[in-house]
């Protein structure tokens, strides 16, 4: 019996001993189960928008820069060239010959392209670039099938966009001297052809139908015009020259040529008048004045640029002469204001500013943020910084060499919404 007592009292007291201890194990399993239960609940972070713009934007310029070269590879004269057409045209893609390319000073190109718009045109280009003095003769004709208008002023509404077709042909020369390093000067004269008709996008109504001719001068009959014009530029801007340097002033070129995407430093500066005098009876005679100023300032040794631009359209008539719509300045579009569509606003004058503030995130890549404000007018007295359109965005330059940018995307906002712009093409 006592020997029953002592054996439960050794038990008892065995497990007093060894309690504390099971005590803090199941305390451990709690604490075990508790850790388990939170990883448990844990869901593996989410990729924020910007890494997924980052990673979309650095596999697109890895594709961009392995398909586009500065200047893609001629095989026996013959080149293939992108964009150049007409902004807005779409997805632009040509042939271009030079038979000449061997020799320095004379120079002759043929060009075909087309787009996935049916926009499609042909031009030549012959001449001589000499140390100081150059010329060329030129010839252009293009089919412009879906041009959009909105209406004439700054106040033209978007719901009333119609579209018109515009074959225009061109034909004259050019001239100019290096005055010095950074000036040239010149003058070109040309015979222009535009023929009016309806337009090809369903979508849209006519714009005959849209619009009369109290509302858009030149719309009631085809205007021909001999044009005959001079310029002077200062450039002092870090960018290479072709020898289509000087042909930039020629009518078969766009005028609204937008910031230059490669240079980082420098200045420049350029004034054009032209006379358009209409061939045949008619009231559509204009002068058209042209200014433009671009300067880039670089920061952090180049791999920071701001870019800075103004530019200023303005027509002058008299007798009772009025400016064919199609030929007014407009707004809207890559290179002009970037939160709105192509040809988004015209007028007989207009004014714009651009600003661009760039870093280059790796050799491959710029991005650009961006404000653009743009303004058009019939009248002098109507201009009023206060009406002016203003959009601000985000842009890309994917690189194909220092100096060249292959192509490029621009995400605009204005107060009617975002524009998404994309081109491809080689940009100075």
């Amino acid at each position: 019996m006592e020997r029953c007592s002592v054996l439960c009292l050794f038990l008892i007291g065995a497990l007093l001993a060894v309690s504390p201890v099971l005590g803090q194990q199941t305390r451990a399993e709690r604490w075990r189960e508790a850790r388990q239960a939170k990883l448990d609940q844990v869901r593996p972070p989410r990729t924020s928008l910007v890494k997924k713009v980052a990673r979309f934007v650095e596999r697109t310029s890895r594709l961009v820069t392995d398909i586009e070269t500065p200047r893609p590879p001629v095989i026996d004269g013959v080149q293939l060239v992108f964009g150049g057409l007409r902004s807005g045209a779409g997805t632009t893609a040509g042939l271009r010959l030079e038979p000449l390319q061997h020799l320095d000073r004379l120079h002759l190109t043929v060009e075909g392209r087309a787009s996935t718009k049916r926009y499609w045109g042909a031009q030549t280009l012959a001449g001589y670039d000499g140390d100081r003095f150059y010329g060329y003769g030129y010839a252009r004709y293009r089919h412009l099938p879906q041009e959009q208008f909105y209406g004439l002023g700054p106040d033209a509404p978007r719901d009333m966009r119609a579209d018109f077709g515009l074959d225009e042909g061109i034909a004259g020369g050019l001239v100019g001297a290096q005055v010095n390093r950074k000036v040239f000067a010149g003058g070109h004269a040309s015979y222009l052809v535009n023929r009016i008709y309806a337009g090809e996008n369903d979508a849209l109504p006519n714009i005959h139908d849209q619009f009369g001719p109290a509302q858009l001068p030149g719309i009631e009959a085809d205007v021909d015009y001999l044009v005959l014009g001079g310029f002077a530029e200062v450039d002092t801007r870090d960018v290479e020259r072709t020898h289509g340097y000087g042909s930039r002033f020629a009518p078969t070129e766009g005028h609204l040529r937008g910031l230059s995407l490669s240079a980082q430093r420098g200045l420049y500066l350029a004034a054009e008048v032209s006379q358009f005098r209409q061939i045949g009876a008619g009231h559509n005679d204009f002068m058209l004045l042209e200014l433009e100023a671009q300067q880039f300032i670089p920061l952090r040794n180049g791999y920071q640029v701001l870019a800075l631009r103004q530019y200023a359209a303005l027509t002058e008539t008299g007798g009772g002469n009025t400016v064919p719509f199609y030929l007014m300045p407009q707004l809207g579009g890559g290179d002009t204001i970037r939160g709105f569509n192509n040809g988004r606003f015209r007028g007989r004058n207009a004014t714009l500013l651009n600003a661009e503030f760039r870093w280059q995130v790796w050799a491959r890549l710029d991005l650009a943020l961006f404000a653009d404000a743009g303004h058009v007018f019939d009248r002098f007295e109507a201009w009023h910084l206060s009406d002016a359109e203003v959009t601000y965005g985000l842009g890309f330059r994917f690189r194909s060499s220092p100096q060249r940018i292959a192509s490029r995307i621009d995400l605009g906002r204005s107060r009617e919404g975002f524009v998404l712009m994309m081109k491809f093409g080689s940009f100075l």
